[in-house]
């Protein structure tokens, strides 16, 4: 369960112009070649939770999506919060419920497809063992760093197993679907970057 942290992180992280820009060349190579989680989600083999925020100061969400999307989408579950707190404390439902599912049978995260648009539309087929009681869409329609955007959300319609809301008109746009299930926990869609027309 990555909680905030992803791969790529010579590309844009925090930790670029810190602890990488202070290394030699070579030794920041090697480091990225060898420790870089970039390097192994590819090979995950087991169920996996990516629980981020969509403001977080460390992990981008440009780079925490190229991160979970290594990873086999029937094996990964994604919950990105609009600016979840960063520390060090566990008050998480979602780490809980995904704990419970996997190591003692409990009923597992709701699972979100691949986001579609069509038009103004966006819709995900989504499955839940849990009922649940809310659904967004979430979006910003700023640029520049990720951890300085603003997120806005409307509500989703919840159908037959689907989940669609209308997409604001303006662009550029960056948006995403979640549902929240009766136990409070939040899972999501990969973003989505629509840019401005040129």
């Amino acid at each position: 369960m990555p909680v905030y942290g992803c791969g790529f992180l010579h590309e844009n992280s925090y930790w670029k112009d810190k602890s990488l820009a202070a290394m030699e060349a070579e030794a920041r190579e090697r480091w990225i070649r060898n420790f870089d989680p970039s390097q192994y989600l590819g090979g995950v083999d087991c169920p996996i939770l990516f629980l981020n925020g969509s403001n977080d100061f460390a992990y981008p969400m440009d780079s925490y999506r190229k991160s979970y999307e290594l990873v086999r989408p029937r094996l990964r579950t994604v919950s990105v919060i609009v600016r979840l707190k960063h520390g060090h404390y566990w008050e998480f439902g979602e780490v809980d419920a995904f704990v419970d599912s996997v190591l003692t049978g409990g009923k597992p995260l709701a699972k979100l497809h691949p986001m579609q648009l069509s038009g103004l539309t966006a819709t995900a087929r989504m499955d839940s063992p849990v009922p649940l009681k809310k659904a967004e869409l979430h979006y910003t329609r700023d640029t520049g760093e990720w951890q300085k955007r603003e997120w806005k959300k409307s509500g989703a319609d919840l159908n037959a197993g689907k989940i669609s809301a209308r997409l604001p008109v303006e662009r550029p746009l960056v948006c995403y679907l979640s549902v929240t299930d009766e136990r409070g926990v939040q899972v999501s869609s990969a973003h989505v970057e629509l840019p401005a027309a040129k």
